[in-house]
């Protein structure tokens, strides 16, 4: 936002999507800008699905393929790897199961 002053009051102006100031010149009124924001609700069947997997951070700019082929390698054959952005992962069983007691189970 940017502060403005209006004769000896100061307001905020919003920036439309223009980049213009959202003041009027020939009207000499302040026109409100607003923005949508889009909120989601999880339903509780992507919150169950959700709390069975784990977020991991990839190390060494590895590629996702690679990592799949060495969780495989090493016998976990139900585990997918969904990449997030950046350098983090979601790891979760194909078959629905807790992935943090498969984890558990390998030590």
């Amino acid at each position: 936002m940017k502060k403005g002053k209006v004769g000896e009051d100061e307001v905020e102006k919003v920036v439309g999507a223009q980049g213009k100031v959202g003041r009027n010149a020939s009207t000499d009124k302040m026109r409100m800008c607003t923005k949508l924001v889009r909120k989601y609700k999880s339903c509780e069947e992507d919150m169950n699905w959700t709390s069975r997997g784990l977020v991991g951070t990839v190390i060494n700019g590895e590629s996702i393929p690679l990592i799949q082929k060495r969780v495989e390698d090493a016998g976990f054959t139900n585990i997918d790897i969904i990449p997030l952005g950046a350098d983090k992962v979601f790891i979760h069983s194909l078959y629905g199961d807790n992935v943090s007691v498969i984890v558990g189970k390998a030590n």
